[in-house]
Formats: structure tokens, sequence, C-alpha cells
């Protein structure tokens, strides 16, 4: 199976295992989700890595069946130390606020994995607002030169190109894959290598996903840990906002 999984994610730069969560597990991550969008005022939010020790994400059984995919495809491609890598937890909801700012901003992952698990999925009866995944499969090589990735990341992150890249994944002239979710199943693209952004999610929905990231290329960049602190600190200040509105 990991062959024809991994075979599927360099042809097409994603591959899914469906069914592969049970009832008990899709309510379980519903309920972080409901509690954390109660306490946040129903609005937008991320939890990342320690903000989820203590749930039912970090539980060992939960993320055994996500390393033994993960260290199934470092094996066969390679990969070094990758039973030394820990899995990046990313909680993301959209909810209410951000709804447009956080959709169509196209980016690559520093990571050469990605699992998205949904969670919530909304259904708003428009393809194109519910939040689906546009991929630009495999559109750079693979690379550990962070000055061309920090460059690559500018110039995909530019407020022009982002409109640019906006109407190119509305037309045919480059390859794309748009991925549908369904709960239950699992996604696997090649984060690294394939550009990657969510269509908007219509107002009054809710859309939650858990990524989950494995083998970080620049695991040692004091760069890229200052630029993901920084990131944590904003959102840690959005949501003592928003709970500061509950309370």
């Amino acid at each position: 199976m990991i062959e024809n999984l991994l075979k599927k994610l360099n042809n097409k730069g994603y591959c899914c295992i469906e069914n592969i969560l049970s009832n008990q597990e899709i309510e379980n991550l519903q309920n972080i989700v409901k509690q954390n969008l109660r306490t946040n005022n129903n609005n937008s939010f991320f939890l990342i890595n320690e903000k989820l020790d203590n749930t039912f994400v970090n539980e060992e059984n939960f993320l055994k069946k996500f390393y033994d995919i993960f260290f199934e495809f470092s094996k066969k491609e390679n990969l070094k130390n990758y039973k030394n890598r820990k899995i990046f937890k990313n909680l993301r909801v959209i909810s209410q606020s951000k709804m447009h700012s956080t959709s169509y901003d196209f980016h690559f992952d520093a990571h050469q994995y990605t699992i998205l698990v949904p969670i919530i999925i909304p259904e708003s009866g428009n393809d194109n607002t519910n939040g689906n995944l546009i991929l630009f499969p495999n559109l750079r090589k693979k690379t550990n030169n962070l000055i061309l990735n920090i460059m690559q990341k500018l110039f995909f992150q530019n407020k022009v190109i982002k409109k640019i890249l906006q109407y190119i994944s509305s037309k045919n002239f480059i390859k794309k894959e748009i991925l549908k979710f369904k709960i239950g199943n699992i996604y696997i693209f090649n984060g690294f290598r394939s550009l990657h952004a969510n269509q908007p999610v219509k107002k009054g929905f809710t859309r939650a996903t858990l990524l989950l990231h494995f083998y970080d290329v620049f695991e040692d960049s004091k760069i890229i840990q200052l630029n993901r602190n920084i990131r944590k600190l904003i959102e840690d200040k959005n949501i003592q906002k928003n709970q500061s509105i509950t309370n």
C-alpha cells in the first residue's frame, strides 16, 4: 500500500487514505474544536504543538498511525534520521473572522510531508466556498538551500502574486488539483514541493482541519524557528483578545 501511496504522492502531489478515522476519534477532534470556539468567541484561531499537548491530538495511540505512515514514506525515500523527528501539529479553524484574508494564501511548507485531517468541513452548497485545498503539485524541486527557500517564500506570498495565483487557480493554465475533503479520510501531500492554499469559507460556516507536518527540512535553522515563534506570539495575542471579549 505504501508504494502505491508514495507513487500517487510523487505523481499527483497528494494521496488519500479513506475511512482511517473512527467515529470516536472524529468526535474527540470535533469536541476540541467546539470547546476552543466557545472560549474564542467563535473567532478563527490556530493551536500548534504544545497548545495541543493536553488534548486527544497528542495521545500516543492516535499519533501512532500517522507516525507509521511518515516513517514508511521516509524509509522509502531514504531520509536521514527520520525516526528522531517529531510531528509538528497545527489545529487550524476558520470561523467568522479572517474568512477571506486567509484564503488563496499560497505557500510551500517547510516540512517534507503533511497529513491533513478534516474535522469540520462546511457544506455551503458552493464548491468554491467550502475551503477546498488548491494544490499545484510538485512545483519546485527538493532543496536544502535556506536562502532560496526564503526568496521563494517572499515571492509567492507577495500580494500581487497572490492575486495572480488566485486567478490562475480558477483556470487551467497549469496542472492543479482541488482536494474536496471528506471527514474520516486523511489527505497526504508533499507540502514542501507543492504550492498550495485553501479556497475561502462562506460566511457563517466553520472549517476545521488538523495539519500534521513531518520531517522539517530546515530543522536547525534559527531563522525558521524565529518566524514560527513570531507567528505563535501573534496568534496567542489574538486568542487572548478573543477570550477577553467573551469574558
